[in-house]
């Protein structure tokens, strides 16, 4: 008898069948027992000879079974295990294999009843309802899935309105379901529904999103019913929510609008599409509105929020941690958010974002294992039932995760390197003998020849161990570890010699790091670079350079004695050509120091036969005027020749032919050669045929000058040698040459200078006596008018007084008598006003002593000021000036040359006068061109006088158009004048300023382009 039974020491018979263990003991009687151990959660588990492995709690109930049917090797099981991580391992007939059964995840697929990709999850009544691209499915008593009749087509949302279920179905239309069971809503099936969303201010009213834009369900009388489609938007709707505001918010995973209805909620009032502008750059979009009803959206750099007040697009504060495209983002009932984020690699990172302490925080480790599996982007794809399990759709089924399932993922673990290979042979087979253990493995010594050296590796986490990630780095090859990733082996090739470590490391699905695993050894070096190998290369080096050496000696002392003999033949003509060169560096400086033609010629020749044979020297002279070569001193034996000219035009004149050509002319055999140049021989026009002729043309800068000659009575008398010396000669020639004639040009130009000077201080001296004289004319006219018509006025008097004597009209004589005396006193009063003139304009014209003498400065001031008034008005009747005058009454008398100070203030008033009238002239013409008349502006010039600190300060100021910046610097320059030619001579300021220097003063000036200027001088009191 066999099977299972329950041992108690208390009963009669101890061993007894109870009922409830009758399914777990017909399995054993029919399979045979063989082993058995108790789980730690207290199941009881069983391996049978035949029929794998049972698992049954107490009660006996059967939790699992696993055979070759789901997953065993074999059915005959030796032996049961657990190990730390309540994981079960058994030893089969050909195996052993590791059955995880302590995890949280369970898994329902095709084996489950469930078919098709999971699109959406939903809770209803206590059962768990999954849409797929397959239909309606619904989770049984069994722990498996039944299909629901009439739902088939995509499942793509499920709604629950606290009745039913509505289905949306992307093919048959709109479907209500309660328990196991599908109803049809009439008139549906042309809407192409996609998702649900509840209307918060419409209750009894829900928007469908379709493929071509929204629906409107209604409830009445507890059945829906299509009422009609909306209006006026027509894009894909995969997602559609409204948020507290009423705003409804669509999205076809690309595209996001946020739309605004009617109220009858017919047709769209406002739309607006979303793009990178609002901060919205992302090429994927998914919504969520969360447990408080704010809406938030899912983009390719996170969580965001809409700001309407700023009208843009934010990170969220609340989901930092969120870095990429999230979908699902899904708010589950107990607060919780689950999600699943896409990351480069083609990795999905799914988990719950809990909510704690006032923030979210995450929690993703034991869903690592499922990194690969993805929801396909479906927003509804995960639920939460009663008993707080968490349900979410992959393209590998649907996962349960049952959080009350301690995952043991933190358990520390070994990295192990397994075999080290070099080529062919194996260096290292996984075994350890030292106290280091696996971890610290001393390698041995590789020779050259296997320096190819393959690692493999692995780790004791055996969870998944296709899923186990390493990294690695080479001490002495490599500087940094290697990159993560699932490779169990490392090949280098061709290491080069020296001392290496590897070191390897394996990271776990949870992101838990196991242990390092080292392995030492050494490369050999081949022999050709060993110590005793080099110690042989410097050997034959040694011995090869002695041999060189001895060679080479032999060979540079026979070279060294004949170039011994080529040295001094050289330092003999580099002495030579040395003491030529100084010399002709010292011709050089002799020439160009003259600036006389003559001297030029006669210092070349003096010193050019020290350098050559030149019986014959001359320089010629272009003249353009009578286009000719002159040539003034021609010397020949030491003999000054008469001068004589050279036509240009004179096609057999080697002078003519080098300087049209500007080509040298070198002849060393006249009578021979000089059928290159010229097509006749033409005989000297002074002094005897030479045999060797050199002529050289002479510019400077691009400018003709002439040409210079050397002429030898022998044959073949120039060489290369001399005929570049002649060329140096040429050179400082034209450059002194050019140089005197510049010195010639510039002594006539200062000549020329000079009288225009004289000149044009001698007319700037009229001009300012004639503005005087003028001045003083004006004065004088006044009162000699004045004595003119008091005399006329007399002589009528006088007629009419010898009348009345005559008359006898005693009274009326008196009266007459009393007049003419009158009279009399004015014309003497202006007599003596013009004498005072006369004296004063003598004492002006007298010869300036050069003697100071004191002088009422205000009232040479005064004088000036007037003189220079009456002076311009002589010249302009229609001029008229404002004169205002502020003299310090303490200054009293000064030591100064009051000619030259007078001279000063004339220049100075003068000018202020000449300023305000250029300026008036200009306004009135601007008033005249816009037809205003005249200007308003009015002419005025200030003269004032101030004493302080033993200074007397003189100042004229005038309101006119001020001075331009740019010639501020060059007022006080000689000949420099802003004033239109032949009206000033540009000496005046220049003048005025010397005449206070020498009065120990300063002239200075102030000016406002636009509002006028202000000339001052100081002079000691």
């Amino acid at each position: 008898m066999g099977g299972l039974f329950v041992y108690s020491p208390n009963r009669p018979v101890k061993f007894y069948k109870p009922d409830e263990l009758r399914e777990a003991d017909n399995f054993l009687l029919a399979n045979m027992a063989y082993c058995g151990t108790v789980l730690p959660n207290g199941d009881f588990v069983v391996g049978t000879a035949n029929g794998g492995i049972i698992i049954f709690d107490k009660h006996g109930v059967i939790k699992n079974t696993y055979n070759t049917n789901n997953g065993l090797q074999d059915n005959t099981i030796f032996n049961l295990l657990t190990d730390r991580n309540n994981h079960l391992w058994t030893a089969m007939d050909n195996g052993i294999s590791l059955i995880q059964s302590n995890l949280p995840f369970l898994l329902y697929s095709d084996k489950n009843g469930l078919k098709g990709t999971p699109l959406c999850l939903r809770i209803f009544d206590g059962h768990l309802y999954a849409g797929t691209g397959q239909g309606l499915f619904i989770r049984n008593q069994a722990d498996n899935f039944d299909f629901i009749k009439g739902t088939e087509g995509q499942v793509f949302d499920l709604y629950d309105n606290g009745v039913s279920l509505l289905m949306a179905d992307s093919q048959a239309g709109i479907f209500e379901i309660k328990g196991n069971h599908a109803t049809y809503i009439p008139g549906t099936s042309k809407i192409n529904s996609l998702c649900f969303e509840p209307l918060k201010y419409k209750p009894g009213q829900l928007l469908v999103g379709t493929g071509d834009g929204l629906a409107l369900l209604e409830s009445k009388n507890a059945q829906w019913r299509p009422k009609h489609l909306v209006k006026g938007f027509y894009a894909g709707c995969y997602q559609c929510l409204e948020d507290d505001k009423g705003n409804i918010w669509t999205s076809n995973s690309v595209e996001l609008y946020k739309l605004r209805l009617n109220g009858a909620m017919d047709s769209v009032i406002s739309s607006r599409q979303f793009s990178a502008s609002q901060g919205l750059s992302s090429t994927s979009i998914n919504m969520l509105k969360l447990n408080s009803g704010e809406v938030v959206f899912s983009t390719d750099n996170g969580i965001c929020r809409y700001q309407a007040d700023k009208d843009r697009f934010v990170l969220h504060p609340d989901f930092p941690m969120i870095q990429g495209f999230a979908s699902p983002f899904l708010s589950m009932k107990n607060g919780e958010i689950w999600f699943e984020e896409a990351l480069p690699g083609g990795v999905y990172e799914k988990g719950l974002l809990k909510y704690t302490n006032g923030k979210y925080t995450v929690f993703k480790i034991p869903f690592y294992k499922f990194s690969d599996l993805n929801s396909g982007g479906n927003q509804t794809n995960a639920c939460m039932d009663a008993d707080g399990n968490t349900w979410f759709g992959t393209n590998l089924g649907l996962i349960q995760y049952n959080p009350t399932i301690k995952l043991l993922n933190d358990h520390p673990f070994n990295t192990l390197i397994r075999k080290v290979i070099s080529r062919d042979s194996l260096l290292y087979g996984g075994a350890f003998f030292s106290k280091a253990g696996f971890s610290e493995i001393k390698g041995v010594r590789i020779p050259w020849a296997l320096n190819d050296v393959t690692f493999h590796f692995a780790a004791t986490c055996y969870e998944d161990p296709e899923r186990t990630l390493y990294s690695y780095r080479l001490i002495g090859a490599d500087t940094i570890w290697s990159a993560w990733e699932n490779d169990h082996k490392k090949e280098y090739t061709n290491l080069p010699e020296g001392d290496y470590r590897f070191e390897v490391r394996s990271k776990n699905q949870y992101q838990v790091t196991g242990s390092t695993a080292s392995y030492s050894f050494t490369i050999l070096a081949p022999w050709y670079r060993t110590w005793w190998a080099y110690l042989l290369y410097g050997i034959t080096a040694v011995l090869v350079f002695y041999l060189l050496l001895h060679f080479r000696t032999r060979q540079l002392r026979k070279k060294s004695q004949a170039l011994e003999k080529v040295v001094e033949q050289r330092t003999t003509q580099i002495q030579e050509q040395k003491n030529n060169v100084e010399q002709l560096s010292r011709i050089g400086r002799d020439i160009t120091s003259s600036l006389s033609i003559e001297n030029i010629i006669h210092t070349v020749y003096e010193n050019v036969n020290n350098l050559m044979d030149a019986s014959v020297f001359t320089i010629g002279l272009h003249n353009p005027d009578k286009n000719c070569l002159e040539f003034p001193a021609t010397i020949e034996k030491s003999q000054l020749l008469h001068p004589f000219s050279v036509l240009l035009s004179d096609e057999n004149r080697l002078a003519a032919w080098c300087f049209n050509h500007r080509q040298e002319v070198i002849i060393n055999d006249y009578s021979k050669d000089y059928t290159q140049y010229v097509a006749a021989m033409s005989g000297p026009i002074t002094g005897e045929n030479p045999e060797s002729v050199l002529y050289l043309p002479l510019w400077n800068k691009e400018k003709e000058i002439g040409v210079i000659s050397a002429q030898s009575f022998s044959k073949n008398a120039y060489p290369d040698y001399h005929i570049n010396m002649l060329r140096n000669l040429a050179t400082y020639s034209a450059i002194a040459l050019e140089n005197a004639d510049a010195y010639r040009q510039l002594a006539a130009l200062l000549d020329n200078l000079k009288i225009t000077q004289d000149r044009l201080i001698i007319q700037s001296k009229l001009a300012a006596l004639g503005e005087l004289t003028a001045g003083i004319a004006h004065e004088i006219q006044n009162p000699l008018n004045f004595v003119n018509n008091f005399s006329d006025i007399n002589n009528e008097l006088l007629v009419e007084l010898k009348d009345e004597i005559q008359k006898g009209n005693i009274n009326e004589v008196g009266a007459i008598a009393d007049n003419v005396i009158s009279n009399e006193i004015k014309i003497n009063h202006h007599g003596k006003r013009a004498d005072a003139i006369v004296k004063g304009m003598l004492q002006h014209s007298r010869s300036i002593s050069g003697v100071k003498e004191p002088t009422d400065i205000n009232a040479l001031a005064d004088e000036y000021l007037r003189l220079a008034y009456h002076g311009l008005r002589a010249k302009d009747k229609s001029f008229h000036a404002t004169m205002k005058t502020d003299f310090d009454e303490s200054i009293g008398r000064i030591n100064i040359i009051p000619q030259d100070i007078g001279r000063v203030l004339l220049n100075l008033i003068n000018n202020a006068f000449y300023a305000v009238n250029e300026k008036k002239a200009n306004l009135d013409f601007e008033y005249s061109d816009k037809s205003k008349g005249l200007s308003p502006y009015e002419l005025v010039v200030s003269i004032r006088t101030l004493r302080s600190n033993g200074i007397v300060e003189v100042s004229v100021k005038d309101n006119g158009n001020g001075i331009p910046q740019n010639i501020l610097d060059k007022i006080f320059q000689p000949f420099f004048t802003t004033k239109p030619a032949g009206q000033g001579t540009g000496l005046g300021l220049s003048m005025s300023y010397d005449i206070v220097k020498t009065h120990g003063g300063e002239l200075k000036m102030e000016t406002i382009q636009g509002e006028g200027s202000e000339f001052f001088f100081t002079l000691l009191s």
